[in-house]
């Protein structure tokens, strides 16, 4: 694990937004080591952390070159069969769509019985949730909260926040 730490940080101080994985560690212990789909991807850069040959990368728009394999596709209408994943992973995406809801319930039917869901999102009380003029929603704990339990259902798992960070993780019943 401590090679794969250090090819995140280095990936995080390189490419910058590209992939602002903010605890490593946290989404490390939480991954399931299966077939990851990575929504709001940019470069891709998570293809080295979990295996290019588990990892597909989506985002509305191509930003270079991708490291994994990379699908032009909207996360509000996934482009997968139902229970295609074992994993999903959106980082620093959910406050950049127009409709979260719909995200998440594409993501829902994507994810396997038993598969996981991790989020992190900027909280809506940190500068950073304003000083980005693209975000267009911003979470507070209990409504990231409240949205994953609508479309999960009432043991939907765990957000936390960390400093300015949001962390959510998801397994489907």
């Amino acid at each position: 694990m401590g090679d794969t730490l250090e090819l995140l940080k280095q990936c995080h101080k390189r490419f910058g937004w590209g992939i602002l994985l903010a605890f490593p560690e946290d989404f490390l212990a939480f991954y399931n080591g299966g077939l990851c789909l990575d929504i709001g991807c940019n470069v891709c850069m998570l293809a080295d952390v979990v295996g290019r040959e588990r990892y597909i990368g989506i985002d509305i728009a191509y930003y270079g070159d991708h490291k994994g394999t990379f699908i032009l596709a909207d996360g509000q209408k996934l482009p997968f069969k139902d229970e295609a994943f074992d994993f999903v992973s959106m980082i620093e995406t959910l406050e950049h769509l127009p409709d979260p809801y719909c995200c998440l319930k594409e993501v829902h039917r994507v994810l396997r019985k038993g598969g996981r869901l991790y989020i992190q999102t900027v909280e809506a009380n940190s500068p950073e949730a304003e000083r980005d003029p693209t975000h267009v929603q911003s979470f507070h704990i209990w409504s990231l909260g409240r949205l994953l339990k609508t479309v999960f259902g009432g043991l939907f798992g765990t957000v936390e926040q960390k400093g300015g960070t949001l962390i959510a993780k998801v397994t489907k019943q």
